[in-house]
Formats: C-alpha cells, sequence, structure tokens
C-alpha cells in the first residue's frame, strides 16, 4: 500500500505468464479508467482467459446475424455520414432515422424496426419543422428528436453521461448525432490525440446503450473521406458519401463498408412539404429528403402500358429487389454497364412466398409455377420494364 492510500502492482513480482495483466491493469490505474473506458484493452479477467484459433472450415456466415440497416448498419457500430454543406446530408440523416423507426426499406436496404434517438446539436428549433415536414411526407415513425446543443469533448460537461442515460432510458438502439463537429465543439480535428479521444467517446456511447451510433459529419479536403485525422475513418465501420448540389438530386456512394459491399450508388432527391401559413400569411415550407421515385416507378410506369397483372408482377419484383440480400451489381450480359441483378435461382426463391405459386411438398416452384414466371418475365421484357440474360434478371 502507498502514502496515498493505493495498492500498485510490481510486474518483476508477478508471474512470467501474468505479466500481460499486470501491465493491462497498471494502465487503467494510472489514468483512473474503468473497464469500459479503455476500449480495445481487456480487463484482467480477460487476458487470463485463453482465446482460440479459428481453423479456415470454422469460419461461418451468420444468416441469422443482427442488423439495423442490413447489409450497412448494425448494433454497436459507428457510422460516418459525410457531405459538402449543402448536399443534403442533413435532410437524408432525418430519413434513414425515419425509415428505421418504422421498418421500412432505405437505400434499397431492408431495416430492422428500431428507435431512433436524433440530436440535433445546432438549429434545434428548424430540426423541430424538418421532422413535422417529415412527418406530414412520410407518415409516423419511432423517431424522438433531442432538439438541444451538447458537449462531448468536455468530459466535465457531463452530456456523454446524459445521453447514455437518455438512450438507455428510451430503449433506442440507434443514435443520430448532427453534426460531428457540434457534438465536438472546438475538436481539433487534425489531432491525432483529440481526435482519439471523440472516437473513444463515440465507442464508449455505442458499447454502453449496445445502439449504432452515426455521426453526420463534413468531407475532407477532396471530399473522400471523414474530415480530420485518419483515426476517424479508419475507426468507422462504414463511410456512406452524399453528394450533389442546388436543385439536382442527390447520390449516395458507399465509399467504405464492414457489414457488406460498396457496390452501385442510390440517390435520392429534395422535396419541399406545405406546412400551412405563419402569422404574416405566408407559406411555411420546409424541405424534405424523399425517395418515393422508388414506388412512383412501380405505381406509374412509363413506356407501353401495363395490364393489371403486369403490374402486380412488377411491383413484387420491385419489392424483392428493394430488399433482397441477394442483389448484386455486375454486368448481366458482355458489354452492358453494372446494374443490380437478381439470379434467376434468387428471384424464384424471393417469389416463393408470395402466394403467387402453387408449391411442391419440397417448397419449390412446380413445373406449372416456372412456366407462369417465365411467361410473366417475358411479358414485362417486352413492355421494356425488365431486362433478361440466360442467367439475370434486372429492372430497367
Amino acid at each position: 500500500m502507498s502514502p496515498d492510500g493505493i495498492s500498485y502492482c510490481d510486474p518483476d513480482d508477478a508471474p512470467e505468464d501474468d505479466e500481460a495483466s499486470v501491465m493491462t491493469e497498471m494502465l487503467r490505474r494510472s489514468q483512473g479508467l474503468s473497464d469500459e473506458a479503455l476500449p480495445g484493452l481487456p480487463s484482467a479477467a480477460e487476458a487470463r482467459t485463453p482465446r482460440r484459433v479459428l481453423s479456415l472450415a470454422e469460419c461461418v456466415v451468420r444468416p441469422d446475424a443482427a442488423y439495423v440497416v442490413k447489409g450497412i448498419i448494425r448494433p454497436r457500430n459507428v457510422i460516418l455520414l459525410v457531405g459538402e454543406p449543402g448536399a443534403g446530408k442533413s435532410l437524408l440523416a432525418p430519413l434513414l432515422g425515419h425509415r428505421i423507426g418504422a421498418g421500412r426499406t432505405i437505400l434499397g436496404r431492408r431495416t430492422r424496426l428500431t428507435r431512433v434517438l436524433y440530436v440535433a446539436c445546432e438549429a434545434g428549433d428548424d430540426m423541430q419543422e424538418r421532422f413535422a415536414a417529415l412527418r406530414e411526407r412520410e407518415g409516423d415513425s419511432d423517431l424522438h428528436l433531442w432538439p438541444h446543443p451538447v458537449n462531448l469533448t468536455e468530459p466535465a460537461s457531463g452530456d456523454a453521461e446524459e445521453l447514455r442515460e437518455v438512450m438507455l432510458q428510451l430503449g433506442a438502439g440507434v443514435l443520430i448525432l448532427d453534426t460531428l463537429p457540434s457534438a465536438f465543439p472546438a475538436l481539433r480535428e487534425n489531432d491525432p490525440d483529440a481526435m482519439g479521444a471523440a472516437v473513444r467517446v463515440l465507442r464508449d456511447l455505442s458499447h454502453a446503450t449496445g445502439c449504432a451510433v452515426v455521426a453526420v459529419h463534413h468531407p475532407a479536403k477532396g471530399g473522400e473521406t471523414g474530415r480530420g485525422h485518419g483515426l476517424l475513418t479508419g475507426d468507422a465501420d462504414a463511410l456512406i458519401l452524399v453528394r450533389g448540389e442546388r436543385h439536382e438530386d442527390r447520390t449516395i456512394i458507399m465509399k467504405k463498408n464492414r457489414n457488406g459491399t460498396c457496390a452501385g450508388t442510390e440517390g435520392f432527391s429534395i422535396e419541399t412539404v406545405d406546412l400551412g401559413v405563419d402569422d404574416d400569411g405566408d407559406r411555411i415550407l420546409r424541405p424534405v429528403a424523399s425517395e418515393a421515385h422508388r414506388e412512383e416507378q412501380v405505381r406509374e410506369p412509363k413506356g407501353k402500358r401495363l395490364t393489371d397483372a403486369q403490374a402486380g408482377w412488377l411491383r413484387e419484383l420491385a419489392d424483392l429487389f428493394a430488399t433482397s440480400a441477394a442483389v448484386v451489381v455486375r454486368p448481366p450480359k458482355s458489354g452492358m454497364d453494372p446494374v443490380r441483378c437478381l439470379s434467376r435461382g434468387s428471384l424464384r426463391s424471393g417469389l416463393r412466398g408470395s402466394g403467387r405459386f402453387d408449391l411442391d411438398s419440397h417448397g419449390n416452384l412446380t413445373a406449372k409455377d416456372r412456366d407462369r414466371l417465365r411467361e410473366a418475365l417475358n411479358q414485362l421484357k417486352d413492355k421494356q420494364k425488365v431486362g433478361l440474360s440466360d442467367d439475370w434478371v434486372w429492372l430497367i
């Protein structure tokens, strides 16, 4: 026992096989850190637990793996949503939260219905009006707004602890911080120590609550990664880049993705919602991000007119392309540009539960079912709604 009342460990007195755990414990005590406050370092008990090497044959895919947005966001992830000022990142982020809170598809991916807390670190009053516009445009959702500034740079502010408690009490599974610089005021973004501390705060919030953290941020010069030290982008589980300006449609590009591929691009438009009139009689107009074009393409198909039966087939195909994990981006024919495709086998598997088919005793399509599907696809091809090759199907 030292004069200051703290017990110190001496590595020279420790058995050789326990030296690593003693050094870890010394590091924790010297910095006054708990097990949770020092990510990446095991506790003394964990350091003594043997960890097994997996053979190649033991490495398996988990079909039941948890997700928030399939192939992009998982629980306890840290995600960067990056875009230049005016690109629409702070319009896409509320739509992302709304779709997750409603269990609806976003960016062509399935979502798991999850409660979302959106922290508007700046312009909270304006974000309330944008949320009202989003509700008017998209309907209800389990999306909640924290319209107050926070200071996650200074531990003494207590804001990180307050956010953690709010998340736990609310039972939220997703935390959206808009924006990262506002959540971490006066952060020395290019300093590795300062950025490392910010990354630890984000990771601590995700691990303490089990939530996914989505941080809205500005891009670095050149626009391909998050601004500041590379520790931020390097630690992130995914980086979603938003491009576009003024009245043009926006493009969404996956620049990094530990949960899936970065192939292909998505997009959204910006629409204005009329919320009535103010006290002066002027219209109250607020912008929202919209993916409505996905549904409109099915409701009002362009080109040759479809019969009701053909429109029904097209709706089911569009839903399958929006939700299936089997969709790949590739050239379906030699010389074609890459497009989002489904193999014919994946298409048949995805349509088994549609109620259109009389399945055989093994749950597979009968010969009659296959003929009906083939006829429907050929009719949609003739109407220029789908493309077909020997192996692949894609929407036009």
